[in-house]
């Protein structure tokens, strides 16, 4: 027990799960404060980050877009079966290099303007994709 001019706090003896119990004023610089209304705090700015399509990458990737048949294209783009090459398709930093490539160079954005529809076929050297939006 502890005894102030004004107050006194009891606290129990330590059981599972009790906490101690004060009573009586607040009193000492605890009490000057804790009259005083805090103060605003300044607004905190929300940013939000912006979307910048990367633009096509130009110099040596140069690449023409076929329809062979309904629902089956060929890109004609020798460093991207290059790149390709150097891939492993079935690890997923890989894959998403790849897919990089495609977005970068434009060759996505050509297939959509020719007309590509999902799960359309995707040729590309010797390998086979289908697009997915």
């Amino acid at each position: 027990m502890w005894r102030s001019s004004s107050a006194v706090v009891t606290l129990p003896m330590p059981e599972e799960n009790a906490r101690p119990v004060v009573t009586g004023p607040i009193i000492g610089p605890a009490a000057e404060t804790a009259a005083e209304p805090e103060p605003e705090a300044p607004a905190v700015p929300v940013f939000a980050p912006e979307y910048k399509k990367p633009e096509a990458k130009a110099g040596g990737r140069e690449f023409t877009i076929k329809r062979m048949e309904a629902h089956v294209w060929s890109v004609d783009a020798p460093w991207l079966e290059y790149i390709l090459a150097g891939s492993n398709v079935d690890d997923y930093e890989s894959l998403q290099y790849f897919q990089r490539q495609l977005g970068e160079s434009g060759i996505l954005d050509a297939l959509v303007q020719k007309g590509v529809q999902e799960n359309d076929t995707i040729l590309i050297g010797e390998y086979q994709f289908d697009y997915i939006f």
